[in-house]
């Protein structure tokens, strides 16, 4: 019986996944740990988690010659996380927002859950993962779960004691409901146009290249094995 090929960038993947992935379950873990558990609240948190399992998953799969997760996941985890990145630069004020103790370089926690884990997994993503899979309509799937994040949340605040809101944008006592859903209006709409850049991205790189990831089991290249795909 013939073997089956292993590629080194399916290891070389493997481990900068799995270096990510233990930094953002580190910042998960030590947030909620110092903070309470009113830190599961954050899509900080959620999108950390979110990156680190789907990480964890595609490093296994990568190693033990399994398929790799489903579109839905690894791209939405890593869509997540860039907005992570995004709010916290661009929306929120970091001199204002920065948390926790130093970790290393001067950097503290909010650094590495808002920039460091946020670029290192896009670039990942952009490298290393095989493209070409992400179908359009994901662009309006991906919105459900903000939508209903962000409606959760804002009923979390009003429904229960001692629960403030854990950004500036969703303060409706300060910023009253008006202000509140106009800011999340801009928010979805951007988002929307980020899942839109994502999604074309991947439809425009190469499906794979000499450095990227090879999944012997993806859908895509078994439909298409007769026919070579373009690099």
């Amino acid at each position: 019986m013939n073997s089956v090929r292993r590629y080194p960038a399916n290891f070389v993947s493997a481990g900068l996944r799995i270096l990510v992935a233990i930094v953002a379950l580190g910042v998960c873990v030590v947030s909620v740990a110092t903070s309470g558990w009113l830190m599961l609240l954050t899509f900080t948190w959620q999108s950390n988690f979110m990156i680190a399992a789907s990480f964890l998953w595609t490093a296994w799969a990568l190693i033990a010659d399994r398929r790799t997760p489903p579109e839905w996941l690894a791209g939405s985890s890593v869509f997540y996380i860039a907005i992570t990145g995004l709010v916290y630069n661009l929306v929120i004020s970091p001199g204002t927002f920065r948390v926790g103790d130093t970790v290393v370089a001067g950097l503290t926690r909010s650094d590495i859950a808002h920039v460091i884990v946020p670029i290192a997994a896009t670039v990942i993503w952009l490298i290393f993962e095989e493209h070409r899979r992400i179908p359009f309509a994901y662009i309006w799937i991906w919105q459900v779960y903000l939508v209903v994040y962000l409606a959760l949340i804002i009923a979390v605040i009003h429904l229960a004691d001692g629960v403030s809101a854990p950004y500036p944008f969703l303060d409706v006592p300060a910023l009253g409901w008006t202000a509140v859903l106009t800011e999340l209006l801009k928010l979805v709409l951007a988002f929307t146009a980020l899942a839109a850049l994502l999604v074309t991205t991947d439809r425009t790189l190469p499906p794979r290249t000499v450095i990227s990831e090879h999944d012997r089991f993806d859908e895509y290249y078994r439909k298409n094995a007769a026919t070579p795909t373009r690099r």
